[in-house]
C-alpha cells in the first residue's frame, strides 16, 4: 500500500479529469488524496489504498469478500511495477480554481435540454438557475487536425460556501459521438481544471442532517424533481 496512488492511477485505465479526480469507464466519481494516498469513489460508498483502487479497475472487486479474492493478483500487478514510495511531501499540491467560462444570459438550449430530453420541470430547472448552480456557456473543441468548434454546454457550479465557487463540470447539450475524443459516450462530459478534490454540486433543503449522494449533477437534479415535496433537511451533493 506504500506504491504512489497517483503513478498507480495512470495505469489500470483510469482517465485523468482534472488534478485529483479520474473516471472509469464513464463514472466521473472516482478522487485521490494526496495527503493520505488513498482513493474515494464517493458514488458508490468505495475507498482504499494502491491495492484496492487496483483490484476495483482491473477485477470490478467492490464488496470486501472481492477484493480479498483479488487480493494476491492485485498485490502481484503492484510488485511486478517498480512503482516509486508514496512521499506526503512530494504529493501533488493543490492548485486555485479559476472559472474561465463565460456564462451566456440566453438560457434556451439549456432549459430546452432538461425538459426534453431529461424530463425536468420549468420550476425545478429555475430553482437551480436562480440558486447560480447550473449556467450556459460554450466548450471550444480542437480537433486532432488543427480545426476547432464550439458547443453549447450546461456548467454545474460546486460551491463550499454561498459566493465562493471551488469547482465545476460540464455536459455537452448536443451529441458529437464521432467528432472529438472527449465526446466518446457522445455527450461532452469534463471536470474544469483544478476543482476542489472533496465535492461537487450541492444543494442544502432546510437545516441538513443528513446526507445524499449523487454519481452526477443531472441525476441529483432529477431525484429533486421527483421527490421535492418530501425533501426535508437535507444535503444534495454529486460527485
Amino acid at each position: 500500500q506504500s506504491a504512489n496512488i497517483f503513478q498507480v492511477a495512470q495505469q489500470p485505465g483510469l482517465k485523468a479529469l482534472g488534478s485529483n479526480m479520474y473516471e472509469w469507464e464513464g463514472h466521473q466519481s472516482i478522487w485521490l488524496n494526496p495527503r493520505k494516498n488513498r482513493f474515494n469513489w464517493f458514488a458508490e460508498d468505495l475507498w482504499g489504498g494502491p491495492v484496492d483502487l487496483v483490484s476495483l479497475v482491473l477485477f470490478n472487486a467492490r464488496t470486501f469478500e472481492e477484493r480479498r479474492a483479488h487480493f494476491k493478483e492485485a498485490v502481484a500487478y503492484l510488485t511486478q511495477t517498480d512503482w516509486q514510495t508514496f512521499d506526503a511531501q512530494k504529493a501533488p499540491k493543490a492548485q486555485p480554481f479559476h472559472y474561465y467560462l463565460r456564462d451566456q444570459a440566453d438560457k434556451k438550449l439549456t432549459e430546452k435540454y432538461f425538459s426534453e430530453e431529461r424530463g425536468l420541470s420549468q420550476s425545478t430547472i429555475q430553482s437551480f438557475e436562480e440558486k447560480g448552480l447550473i449556467a450556459q456557456a460554450q466548450w471550444r473543441n480542437t480537433l486532432e487536425d488543427g480545426r476547432y468548434f464550439y458547443e453549447p454546454i450546461v456548467v454545474f457550479k460546486h460551491f463550499d460556501k454561498p459566493n465562493h465557487m471551488v469547482g465545476a463540470s460540464v455536459q455537452g447539450i448536443q451529441a458529437y459521438p464521432e467528432i472529438h475524443k472527449d465526446h466518446a459516450s457522445g455527450h461532452l462530459k469534463r471536470v474544469l481544471k483544478n476543482s476542489g478534490a472533496y465535492g461537487g454540486m450541492t444543494l442544502d433543503i432546510g437545516q441538513p442532517e443528513r446526507l445524499i449522494v449523487f454519481e452526477a449533477p443531472i441525476d441529483l437534479m432529477s431525484y429533486y424533481e421527483f421527490h421535492r415535496a418530501e425533501l426535508k433537511d437535507v444535503k444534495l451533493i454529486s460527485s
